[in-house]
Formats: C-alpha cells, sequence, structure tokens
C-alpha cells in the first residue's frame, strides 16, 4: 500500500517567486518542502499581505487545511527556487486511515507550530545556512 501512495506522489521544482497557492483557496493536498524554501503571507485589513512564516526542507506546509477541510489561511509563495512533493488529500487519508502514527505526526506539527505562536520564550528553529566562496580557477591573486 505504501509503495502505491509513493507513485501518487508528485514531485516537481518552482522557481523563486511562485505562488504554490493562495488564501481562501481550497485544499488539494499538503506539500513538502525538498528544498529550497516557501514563506507564508497572510492577508492584511488593509488589502495587502505580512510574512508570518518560512518553511524549510524537510518540513510540511498545507497540513492544517487538509485535516481541518478548511480553505486555506495563508498564501505560499516560494522565496527561492524550490522542489516540493504533493501528497494530495485523498491520498494523505488513505496513508493516515492505514496507518495512525502518520495523523499524529502531522497533528504534532500543527501544535508545535501554534505553540510557538502563543508563547515568547519557544523560537522558531531556523535551519542553518552556509556560503562560500571558492575560486573558479587557481590563477586569481589573493587581495
Amino acid at each position: 500500500m505504501l509503495e502505491e501512495m509513493t507513485r501518487e506522489v508528485e514531485w516537481f521544482p518552482l522557481p523563486g517567486g511562485t505562488t504554490l497557492y493562495s488564501a481562501g483557496e481550497s485544499a488539494d493536498g499538503l506539500y513538502i518542502v525538498v528544498n529550497g524554501g516557501v514563506g507564508l503571507y497572510v492577508p492584511t485589513p488593509a488589502g495587502g499581505a505580512r510574512l508570518c512564516g518560512t518553511v524549510s526542507p524537510g518540513e510540511t506546509v498545507g497540513e492544517m487545511e487538509v485535516l481541518s477541510g478548511k480553505p486555506r489561511g495563508a498564501t505560499a509563495v516560494t522565496l527561492r527556487d524550490t522542489e516540493v512533493a504533493r501528497i494530495s488529500t485523498s491520498t494523505f487519508e488513505k496513508l493516515a486511515t492505514a496507518n495512525s502514527r502518520v495523523l499524529r505526526q502531522v497533528a504534532q506539527i500543527v501544535v508545535e507550530r501554534l505553540e510557538a505562536t502563543q508563547r515568547a520564550d519557544i523560537k522558531p528553529h531556523a535551519a542553518p545556512k552556509t556560503f562560500a566562496l571558492v575560486p573558479a580557477s587557481s590563477d586569481l591573486e589573493s587581495c
């Protein structure tokens, strides 16, 4: 069964600045950020949008709406070139029915995110980022 559902997972790359989904849309599934990053923007009363969080590689996005059946509460936009894996709502429901631990793990993610927004002493974890400058050839002079 797991092998069958693995075939149903959609993997796709998105260029930076691409809208993954918009606030108010119905949930079509949840997404796993494989690499890159996603920003979550909530609508403001003035008609704009405010960044309310970021999603790093290995994290999921869109799971709250899949669990609740409610419309998307935020707009998800890729912050840079990003690869995601999409698990449709029906595939997630099959997986959760077959293995209750899946549902428990996703619920735990939702609870942790909710706790982080309610408590000032819980800081959202940021993935470490490393940048390196490497010369393209060995004949470059040092400054």
